[in-house]
């Protein structure tokens, strides 16, 4: 589990609220279950995907969630649980999104 708000992943999803931290990642951001979930069901595999696993143990919908994080981790995607304080230090100062996830940008030109 990252409980370091510090933590490789952290800054590298943290880097990704940039235009330039996304043209070097050639990735982006996926902030929240509803993305994420949007993502599974258009086919779309993340390539690292860092979640607060009790959050998603108090809905339907976080247990299915979860369950299909689970699966795109055997498919090859990095999944890591994260405490609270590591998920935050991720996203934007006041954002209180408890899942991120980058997806690879492909023939995507950033602004």
């Amino acid at each position: 589990m990252i409980t370091s708000p510090s933590n490789q992943h952290i800054a590298h999803l943290r880097s990704l609220h940039t235009p330039k931290g996304r043209e070097q990642a050639a990735a982006c951001l996926l902030e929240g279950p509803h993305l994420l979930a949007a993502a599974f069901d258009a086919h779309v595999t993340p390539r690292l995907i860092v979640y607060e696993p009790e959050t998603m143990e108090r809905s339907v919908e976080g247990r299915r969630l979860r369950g299909q994080i689970e699966a795109a981790g055997a498919a090859g995607a990095q999944v890591y649980e994260a405490s609270r304080a590591a998920i935050e230090r991720a996203g934007d100062l006041g954002c209180r999104v408890r899942v991120r996830a980058t997806r690879r940008l492909l023939g995507v030109q950033p602004e």
